[in-house]
């Protein structure tokens, strides 16, 4: 028989042996912990087209890239409001090829304004892509663009950023003057009396403050001390400034904001 001693140690020995081999070990390659294994949250995305063949590749592609979640894919705008809150999706990506496409943005908008909006095949032209924008989307492809163009404008404007090449923001940036301009122009116009409003019309006519007064039947210095006031309130220094700065449509009424 072995000595107890002996047993004993040999005992010791394998088992520290083993919890050596275990401690040294080094980790497989592809080997995966809770610990360290990076939680990614995919954005998930609603995908609305009518066409088939783009709604199916834009599926396989969006899922292919890793970053999004497809979580519907739908043909019609009334199936996309319908999904959009059961999907819980974050974004929802619009075919502007569509014919109410702009009419779906603005729905959306409306009833779920916390969902961001990208609309894709837009026309390369800046007016294709201000009625995107005017609609409500919060970014945009166009028609040029791939896969990875979409992702990527997908993560911006959840983000909070805004994708835009420089051509098209000097164009926004003139939309948006014009709108301050057409704004300001309607404002100018109201704080003008009834009586200002008349004589602005009679100046756009081309009638003199002589003419304005016999049309009016009144002095023609008063018609004088009108024109002036006019011109005033208004901030222009000539007759001929009036239309511009109160941006007239044809039929005579200011442009309303």
């Amino acid at each position: 028989m072995l000595d107890r001693g002996i047993v004993r140690a040999l005992s010791s020995e394998s088992i520290g042996g083993a919890m050596s081999n275990e401690r040294e070990a080094p980790a497989s390659a592809g080997s995966k912990t809770d610990e360290y294994e990076p939680l990614i949250t995919l954005i998930r995305v609603l995908l609305v087209s009518d066409v088939r063949l783009c709604r199916d590749g834009l599926v396989w592609g969006l899922s292919a890239g890793g970053r999004l979640q497809v979580v519907a894919a739908v043909d019609q705008p009334i199936a996309a409001l319908e999904r959009l809150e059961a999907s819980r999706a974050e974004v929802m990506l619009v075919d502007m090829s569509m014919t109410s496409a702009k009419e779906l943005i603005h729905a959306v908008r409306v009833a779920h304004s916390g969902t961001f909006i990208v609309a894709f095949t837009v026309g390369m032209e800046d007016g294709a892509v201000l009625e995107c924008i005017e609609a409500g989307a919060h970014g945009y492809v166009s028609r040029n663009g791939t896969v990875d163009d979409l992702t990527t404008t997908v993560e911006s404007v959840v983000r909070g950023e805004a994708r835009c090449p420089p051509r098209l923001a000097a164009t926004l940036f003139r939309r948006v003057a014009a709108l301050a301009n057409a704004n300001d122009g309607t404002t100018a116009f109201l704080a003008l009396t009834q009586r200002e409003r008349q004589i602005v019309k009679l100046l756009e006519e081309g009638l003199s403050n002589r003419e304005i007064a016999s049309r009016l039947g009144i002095e023609l210095a008063t018609a004088k001390n009108h024109v002036h006031n006019i011109l005033e309130k208004l901030h222009v220094q000539r007759r001929s400034q009036i239309r511009s700065r109160l941006n007239w449509r044809p039929n005579g009424d200011p442009v309303p904001a």
